[in-house]
């Protein structure tokens, strides 16, 4: 459904996705958005997955989504 959606409100469609814990489709919609701050948080502190994260850290290879995984890693003890 969300990829047939062109004109919309990015940052809200993809807040009301968090607010009903639908983590995936706002991972997508950020995502879609180019909100890479938000799409690498969604992974890391609602989704959990370090290493899907680190995986679209090297796909965005931007210094605030790595800077997101560094500071993940260090909470999570994994140096």
């Amino acid at each position: 459904f969300l990829t047939r959606l062109e004109d919309y409100d990015g940052l809200g469609l993809g807040i009301k996705c968090l607010e009903n814990e639908l983590y995936e489709e706002a991972f997508f919609v950020f995502d879609k958005f180019k909100d890479f701050s938000s799409s690498i948080d969604v992974l890391l502190y609602k989704i959990q997955d370090l290493k899907r994260a680190t995986i679209y850290a090297e796909k965005i290879n931007t210094k605030e989504v790595w800077s997101s995984i560094g500071k993940a890693k260090l909470e999570h003890k994994i140096i």
